[in-house]
């Protein structure tokens, strides 16, 4: 049954302290240094300044709060910092509680937002303004750490879509800025360097894999060379997943994260790893509270060091780490898969193929030319030409095909990005 709380009563309220001007600086030294909303990104802020003597610290995990208009913007720490006069730290009493209050808090983002589009005066919230805020509360702790995890979930998946949209953007501003600002296309048809139904210039032919592929993988090999009951351990382990196992499967499956295929409950002689990326021969291990036991800890590092002598990286995370921070959690893995990709990958070619093999449409080819002019702008390509009022003049077949072109550029980024 939900009742209703005082954030003072589950947390504690640390009001934010600005030091000494002099303190501030933007070379890294000391601790990163939240002044206000400024600072905010979707869920951790961003370190922009930084101070050499802190006078009040967060540390991860802790809520922050702007108490300067625009007032009850929340973010997360994800990392030990120094907060300004415009922030508060709330620090949930259980650590349980983290992610529910902080989605509680959220709640009540629009009701500040509302008082301050009255026209309100409404100043800087206080500590006690702070502490009297009244919050909704299941009675049942296991309700609260439901409901947490059900939007964690939804929230973490919001956040990598984000990221991976700001991906797609820098890709189409890379492309954009090569295409038709350094025009490398029509250098490299000048230089002979690309031809037509070739690849484009920066891709030197097709993609050979730099690590050969491990067993279970490619033309139905491998798995036979497997002990069957390895395989039968496998697929017991699949049946009986902890929750941790089940929650991150999830969050894994189908190239979910980053593009990264991942299998569960995989064999690597003589072990079965919780999930594993081929590919970039990435390992993920979830544990129980059973693996802090002296023993099992050292089965533990005796089975990373086998793995990471065969080139296999492991990412090792608690079950409560993967059932209530979970953000935190993909980020980590995240950021590994781009490591690896970066240390085991070929450098990939130039990302705008059109169906298999990375090759282009004939009507992209066509739409450079193969020489550059001059131009009142400088060089340009031959029949790009504008006037002194930089309008272009095309008929109704040319604004046509610009228009296929278009849509062709817009496939081929959006192909390539799956």
């Amino acid at each position: 049954m939900a009742g209703e709380v005082r954030l003072g009563e589950v947390a504690e309220i640390i009001m934010g302290q600005s030091p000494p001007g002099e303190t501030y600086n933007e070379r890294g030294v000391g601790l990163p240094f939240f002044q206000g909303v400024a600072d905010f990104n979707y869920r951790h802020p961003t370190p922009r300044v930084f101070c050499s003597a802190p006078s009040r610290i967060a540390f991860p995990g802790d809520i922050l709060v702007s108490v300067r208009a625009p007032i009850g913007r929340v973010n997360v720490a994800d990392r030990k910092c120094a907060i300004g006069r415009g922030l508060s730290i709330i620090r949930p009493r259980v650590s349980e509680d983290a992610r529910y209050i902080e989605f509680a808090l959220r709640l009540e983002e629009p009701k500040w937002q509302a008082i301050e589009g009255s026209g309100s005066v409404f100043g800087n919230a206080t500590r006690h303004d702070l502490e009297a805020l009244r919050l909704p509360w299941p009675e049942a702790r296991n309700e609260r750490r439901a409901i947490a995890q059900i939007l964690g979930t939804l929230d973490d998946k919001f956040e990598l879509n984000r990221r991976m949209s700001e991906t797609l953007e820098a890709m189409a501003r890379a492309l954009f800025k090569s295409w038709f600002v350094e025009f490398e296309p029509v250098r490299a048809k000048m230089e002979g360097r690309w031809k037509r139904h070739s690849p484009l210039p920066a891709n030197e032919g097709p993609v050979e894999r730099s690590t050969p592929l491990p067993l279970g993988e490619g033309k139905g090999e491998g798995k036979k060379h497997l002990p069957s009951d390895l395989l039968d351990f496998a697929r017991e382990l699949r049946k009986i997943a902890t929750d941790a196992e089940r929650l991150l499967w999830r969050l894994l499956r189908n190239r979910a994260l980053e593009g990264a295929k991942f299998r569960r409950q995989h064999p690597v002689p003589p072990y079965v790893l919780d999930f594993y990326c081929h590919e970039l021969k990435l390992a993920i291990e979830v544990d129980g509270g059973q693996h802090n036991e002296p023993p099992r800890k050292k089965r533990d590092e005796e089975r990373t060091a086998f793995l990471e002598s065969h080139g296999i990286r492991v990412l090792r995370f608690w079950n409560r780490e993967v059932l209530h921070e979970t953000e935190g959690v993909l980020e980590a893995i995240y950021q590994a898969i781009v490591e690896r990709r970066q240390e085991v990958l070929p450098s990939p070619p130039t990302p705008l193929p059109e169906g298999e093999g990375g090759y282009l449409p004939a009507h992209l080819y066509d739409l450079f030319p193969d020489r550059l002019v001059d131009s009142e702008l400088g060089e340009i390509p031959e029949g790009w030409m504008s006037d002194k009022t930089s309008a272009m003049h095309v008929d109704a077949a040319s604004k046509e095909e610009s228009y296929q072109s278009a849509r062709a550029f817009k496939t081929a980024i959006r192909r390539w990005s799956h």
